[in-house]
């Protein structure tokens, strides 16, 4: 079986040729349930939205043989699929606002790259607010990565917001590392003002001017700069 497409015509196959099958009952009943696993085994192992028709296949078979929890959970996967396909990284926000972190997991692999990173950050917030630092420090620094080795260009005002986000729970260096990912100069240079204001604040001048003069738009720079050197107009945005 070459392709996951061909996969996919032969479970159907069999399971057309099982249904028609003069064999006892018993015999059909137990193919059925270990093809339905295999299909099953299948699907988990497809990290793109192509495993809803196997979770729906599977979920078909074991309506047919009675096993109809087993059938209702598939169903849901197939859907959590779907959902994940029309809202991208929304969709993992709001099962994170709802504490459900396991759903939230699921949904990512069927994300298209750029929601991937977004809602890999989104969990990585989530778990800084629920003190789960090394986690969540190491989900970042994969986000960027990704974002880094594959090109991806996530949404730029979504990475702002995230980057802002990190910043008020005082993550200045997650902050940081989102605002790398940025492509857009005017939005990047944003994100670098507020921070390098935050670090001054700090009283960490030196690292507020690093990240000064990583400013692209020259106008924020020079602003930044002075607001830097005057230490008391610090915080006037």
């Amino acid at each position: 079986m070459g392709t996951r497409v061909d996969a996919f015509y032969y479970y159907n196959i069999a399971y057309e040729t099982a249904q028609k099958s003069p064999e006892p009952y018993s015999k059909v009943l137990s193919f059925l349930y270990r093809l339905a696993q295999q299909i099953l085994e299948s699907a988990e192992k497809i990290h793109s939205p192509e495993a809803k028709e196997f979770y729906e296949l599977a979920a078909e078979i074991y309506e047919d043989i009675k096993r109809h929890l087993s059938a209702q959970e598939l169903k849901k996967k197939a859907s959590l699929i779907e959902m994940a396909l029309e809202k991208g990284s929304r969709l993992v926000s709001e099962f994170l606002e709802r504490r459900d972190v396991d759903n939230a997991v699921f949904v990512i692999k069927y994300l298209p790259d750029e929601e991937k990173v977004l809602a890999l950050l989104e969990i990585a917030y989530w778990l800084f607010l629920h003190d789960k630092k090394g986690l969540a420090k190491s989900i970042v620094e994969d986000a960027f990565r990704m974002a880094a080795e594959r090109k991806i260009k996530p949404n730029d005002e979504k990475l702002e917001e995230i980057a802002l986000k990190f910043l008020k729970i005082g993550r200045i260096e997650e902050a940081l590392t989102v605002g790398a990912i940025i492509s857009d100069d005017r939005i990047a240079s944003r994100v670098f003002e507020k921070i390098a204001l935050t670090y001054a604040k700090r009283g960490e001048k030196l690292k507020a001017i690093t990240v000064a003069e990583a400013i692209s738009d020259e106008n924020i720079k020079r602003d930044v700069l002075k607001a830097i050197e005057g230490e008391e107009n610090v915080g006037h945005e």
